[in-house]
């Protein structure tokens, strides 16, 4: 949020607040000694109407900023929901050496995306849920080498 200035820094444009109307503005001469605007004590009412003006603006700006940074924050999801996806197709056709040059690759994408604590926790959730699928997949290529082997030890029994 930016600050506001001062009067002494406002200088001749803080006369563009001011309720005075512009004939009143002002030095004039009515006789006697100058009469100025000054003097009205209209300057302290003139700076308030520039505060006033000066807040409404730096909110106006603040809900821009805030919007951006929401519609910022929402991109960033979906393409690291994009990203999860295709991690999430790259684990069910599952081949090893692929998997995990992909998922390099997606990790290195998805890490430029996130930027936060959130992002970063589910990233780490989808590494848990390859490793469970690489254990799985390892679990059921081990129990296939364990039937070959029981089926050959049997074929060489005979």
């Amino acid at each position: 949020m930016n600050k506001p200035l001062s009067q002494e820094e406002l200088g001749e444009q803080l006369c563009n607040y001011c309720p005075l109307e512009d004939s009143n503005k002002g030095v004039h001469c009515y006789g006697d000694l100058p009469v100025m605007c000054v003097d009205t004590g209209c300057c302290v009412q003139a700076y308030e109407n520039y505060l006033e003006e000066f807040e409404e603006e730096n909110e106006e700006m603040d809900n821009l900023e805030k919007a951006n940074l929401v519609e910022g924050a929402a991109l960033k999801v979906k393409n690291t929901k994009r990203k999860i996806n295709e991690l999430e197709k790259v684990i069910s056709n599952s081949d090893n050496y692929k998997t995990e040059y992909r998922i390099k690759n997606i990790q290195a994408e998805v890490s430029i995306l996130a930027d936060s604590d959130i992002m970063s926790l589910i990233l780490e959730l989808e590494q848990k849920r390859l490793k469970v699928a690489e254990n799985e997949l390892d679990q059921l290529l081990n129990g296939d080498v364990n039937k070959i082997k029981a089926m050959l030890n049997k074929g060489g029994e005979e």
